[in-house]
């Protein structure tokens, strides 16, 4: 707003979906307190404190482009940092699914293993590998 009434538009740079990148560069999982859970494939579940949401209750943090954890609500928290998994709510396919029933805090899988959809950036193969690797050093 400010750059608006400062005849500066022109400097506010925009991503594909014409929102400023300010805003929407980074992952909601940036500043996520169980992004550690993630990269070590740690499941999480609700009112559980530690461990991703990503992989068993839905959290589309991996995938959404948002500035929650940077700018945090009211100065103080966001979503997953009250341990509740991010809905994807500023991505331009929200709601995601079509809101199917079963689809809402539920990862959506295949062969009940992997998830359908992977984070932004990784390989769909090379991540299902390096979970099932976890998933059967884990169970050791």
């Amino acid at each position: 707003m400010v750059a608006l009434a400062t005849g500066r538009a022109k400097d506010i740079l925009l991503d594909d979906y014409n929102r400023p990148k300010t805003f929407f560069t980074n992952f909601v999982q940036t500043g996520c307190p169980n992004v550690n859970s993630f990269m070590k494939k740690i499941d999480g579940a609700f009112g559980k404190r530690g461990g991703c949401l990503f992989y068993e209750v839905g959290c589309r943090g991996p995938m959404t482009h948002a500035s929650c954890n940077r700018i945090l609500w009211n100065r103080t928290s966001s979503k997953t940092r009250a341990n509740h998994p991010c809905l994807g709510c500023t991505e331009p396919a929200f709601p995601h699914h079509d809101l199917k029933k079963g689809s809402i805090f539920k990862t959506m899988k295949y062969l009940g293993h992997f998830p359908k959809e992977t984070p932004t950036g990784e390989n769909k193969l090379m991540f299902y590998f390096k979970t099932s690797l976890h998933a059967a050093g884990s169970k050791k």
